[in-house]
């Protein structure tokens, strides 16, 4: 049986053990995922969640069990073609970790969110803001 198998550069994998490790793309996220997206995978015995960033998409057989992709973040696809190019060359050029390289070219603030937190004035209790006499009731 064919799957869909993504190649997958980690976040925090040490130089030693820095390569494209495969993963299995679950059918909900088969038109989510494509080259150049963040995705969270498990990693290691563990399987603690780490981010990492999709170099490539193929469809093939595996004998091996392979772990699948928990979540894709990003709508939009962060990087293209030439920019996943660069990072390779990056890494061979200047012995940086795969995601060492991607996070160069990417902008800082696509690891942030945005999120805005409201809460009640002092002295303004949740019930009485909530009363029919203040929401207007008819």
């Amino acid at each position: 049986m064919k799957h869909m198998l993504a190649m997958i550069a980690l976040s925090s994998v040490p130089y030693p053990v820095d390569k494209l490790y495969t993963y299995l793309v679950p059918r909900e996220f088969s038109a989510q995922v494509f080259a150049g997206k963040r995705v969270i995978v498990p990693f290691g015995k563990a399987n603690r969640r780490t981010e990492g960033m999709v170099f490539s998409v193929t469809e093939g057989e595996t004998e091996e069990q392979l772990k699948p992709i928990l979540s894709v973040p990003d709508e939009q696809v962060l990087m293209n073609e030439e920019m996943l190019r660069l990072a390779k060359w990056m890494k061979a050029r200047y012995f940086c970790t795969f995601y060492d390289a991607v996070k160069t070219i990417l902008p800082a603030g696509i690891w942030h969110r945005y999120r805005e937190i409201y809460s009640l004035a002092e002295g303004v209790s949740a019930d009485a803001s909530l009363s029919d006499e203040t929401l207007g009731s008819e």
